[in-house]
């Protein structure tokens, strides 16, 4: 396909490589944790690359460390939506 390690966003394969996210909020965890319910409903429907997943992980739970890529977690001010890479 020639298409090895690199961005593809070709039409016919756009829905083959996609993978439904879905988080569940608790209406305690809404109560407790309104800003982060907020920047989670507000994150509905942006292009999410799985690769992200740990940072937004990170978010949700509040950890922060040296090397914390914040523009990479889905529900953080300063995300911003990678490419998809698909590898053949």
């Amino acid at each position: 396909r020639g298409f090895l390690c690199s961005f593809y966003d070709d039409e016919p394969y756009d829905n083959i490589f996609r993978i439904p996210v879905m988080i569940w909020m608790s209406p305690i965890f809404s109560a407790r944790h309104s800003n982060a319910a907020l920047r989670l409903r507000n994150a509905v429907d942006r292009q999410f690359c799985s690769d992200d997943l740990p940072y937004l992980l990170y978010d949700l739970a509040g950890i922060d460390f040296n090397y914390n890529d914040k523009s990479r977690s889905l529900i953080n001010d300063l995300y911003i939506p990678h490419k998809t890479i698909i590898a053949d």
